[in-house]
């Protein structure tokens, strides 16, 4: 038995692994639309951008792939094995690499279960900490999962309870250093901005279009500061007063707190600030559909899918769904 990092030799075995296993196993849970919805979701597309990412791990015995898991920050995903091997270890392997793995720079582990596994995952030590409903447009069938976690002895920060943020105004010529950096590659940089800041991040434009914004529409920016005063999120808020709604811009953490809950406080607080302080009905943000981590973060926060633009931006040969999110006040 052998676990190895995935590259795109690989994408052919992952891929097969995936399809099948979904195919094999997941219509005695779900209806047709859910069981599509799970295999558009692990597409071809999404599979070779986590291979590429480095994401992606095999496990093969005697030299033949049998089981696969993708390992995202503290996120375990599409940990799936071969209906014809299962029963038989590899997933428990492939859990334990994943521990080890997530607990070299986290406390927690999270995963979304899905029926077929959750049985698993309880008798390993995960808990409960959402549980999600999903309408298949086209078939009106409901996808339901559950999000999971377990503390891990690992060198991870605390969980989100644990997690003392504060927000207080952006403020360009002081913090501008701190932030530029947090985005290091060109496509995460386009699925931040829509390519709307340059890249890499220029004091001089981005203050241009903060400036911008906020003629436009109103938009204030703000600075998450952990308990030490240093910056660790940022983004910017507006309302329209005519639909009485408040948007959420440019949300980004720093690459240091990222995965550790530290997004998901920012956004209790800019919700907070949203409802209590500007009194708005509903809060809305836009995410690209292939941004998965961003749209876990904003489900976990209480957004749900409004509508979905296609094919509603390009970035080299790709082309992404634009989501649109929103929260209502309770």
């Amino acid at each position: 038995m052998e676990i190895q990092q995935a590259d795109t030799s690989l994408f052919g075995a992952v891929q097969a692994i995936t399809q099948e296993t979904i195919d094999a196993v997941y219509p005695a849970y779900y209806p047709k639309g859910a069981v599509d919805y799970f295999k558009a979701h692990h597409s071809d597309e999404n599979i070779r951008a986590d291979i590429e990412a480095g994401a992606v791990y095999v496990l093969s015995d005697g030299g033949k792939p049998v089981a696969t898991v993708t390992i995202k920050e503290n996120h375990i995903l599409r940990l799936f094995v071969r209906k014809e091997a299962q029963h038989r270890g590899y997933g428990t392997a492939l859990l334990d690499f994943a521990e080890r793995k997530i607990a070299e720079g986290y406390g927690e582990a999270e995963l979304d279960a899905s029926f077929p596994a959750k049985h698993i995952y309880l008798k390993r030590g995960y808990c409960d900490t959402e549980f999600c409903i999903i309408e298949e447009s086209e078939s009106g069938d409901y996808l339901c999962y559950d999000v999971m976690t377990k503390k891990l002895a690992g060198t991870g920060a605390p969980a989100q309870g644990g997690i003392s943020l504060r927000l207080r105004p952006y403020i360009h010529d002081r913090d501008f250093d701190s932030i530029k950096g947090w985005i290091g590659d060109e496509r995460t940089h386009a699925l931040w901005s829509a390519n709307r800041a340059a890249f890499p991040l220029q004091k001089e434009s981005f203050g241009m279009l903060l400036r911008e914004i906020s003629e436009k529409f109103g938009d204030s920016p703000f600075i998450a500061v952990g308990s030490d005063g240093k910056p660790v999120g940022f983004f910017c808020y507006s309302l329209n007063p005519d639909t009485d709604e408040g948007m959420l811009k440019f949300i980004m953490t720093s690459p240091e707190v990222r995965g550790k809950g530290y997004g998901h406080k920012m956004l209790s607080l800019a919700l907070h600030y949203a409802f209590e302080i500007t009194r708005a009905a509903a809060v809305h943000l836009n995410v690209f559909s292939c941004n998965e981590p961003a749209k876990r973060c904003y489900q976990k926060a209480g957004f749900t899918e409004r509508n979905v633009a296609e094919k509603a931006f390009s970035f080299r040969d790709e082309s992404w769904d634009r989501c649109n999110m929103i929260v209502r006040r309770a």
